[in-house]
């Protein structure tokens, strides 16, 4: 009699608990107009409007790949940039040389979605769940960089490169290294880490830092003829 007492009182709270999360779904749609977020989450309640999606471009048509949306973010994105300086010492004193900026690094982490089967969590049968084969695109995408091979002969079939789109900005460029992690209190997802270079981006705002130098010759300094680009205008005597 206790213990059919105790299994009421566990599907009275578990059914109390499923109410509860459509409540709150109902309450999630209704305030953003858009469907409920997938369950293949960690925890919590993600409502992304701004999801990153990964791209292949400058391919032949007839090689053109689906884009890859990501279903969880990264937990977090770091861009790095620095300015790419040599120095060198001479015997009339030290000469720094100004080549403009690096190129710009975006670095992240994150995890994925939680390994759920058909009867709940699982990390034996991992591989079969929908966040994995989610996960394994994003690795493929990695590994190719760009590339596409030729399964039996292994040859380059043809090469683009990797976009990233994120915040209304388009990163192009290709990843540099990519890791995955496996914590033992957390069995059910990966962890991951990648950085990605950013070969040229597409942003509103951002100019080119070349326009706007202006180079100071020495007093009798010979001329260089070969200068192809010319930074500044220098009216005529005519005018």
């Amino acid at each position: 009699m206790g213990i059919d007492s105790a299994i009421t009182g566990l599907q009275g709270i578990a059914d109390s608990i499923q109410q509860s999360n459509q409540n709150l779904k109902n309450k999630v749609e209704q305030a953003t107009g858009e469907p409920f977020p997938s369950p293949y989450v960690s925890s919590g309640i993600v409502v992304n409007r701004k999801a990153i999606i990964w791209q292949i471009k400058d391919l032949p048509d007839k090689f053109t790949l689906p884009d890859l949306v990501m279903r969880i973010n990264p937990d977090n994105l770091n861009s790095s940039y620095s300015q790419l300086i040599n120095r060198k010492r001479t015997l009339g004193g030290f000469i720094e040389e100004h080549w403009g900026e690096q190129l710009d690094t975006l670095s992240a982490s994150g995890r994925t979605g939680q390994f759920i089967g058909d009867k709940g969590l699982t990390n034996v049968k991992s591989r079969t769940t929908k966040s994995y084969r989610e996960f394994e695109k994003f690795v493929s995408m990695y590994r190719n960089n760009g590339t596409l091979y030729d399964e039996g002969t292994g040859a380059i079939l043809a090469q683009g490169f990797v976009v990233m789109n994120y915040d209304s900005a388009i990163y192009n460029g290709y990843f540099e290294n990519f890791s995955i992690s496996e914590v033992a209190d957390k069995p059910f997802e990966l962890k991951y880490t990648f950085s990605f270079k950013v070969t040229h981006e597409v942003f509103p705002g951002r100019i080119m830092s070349f326009q706007s130098v202006t180079t100071v010759t020495r007093p009798n300094a010979p001329k260089n003829d070969r200068v192809t680009l010319d930074i500044t205008t220098v009216p005529s005597a005519e005018g």
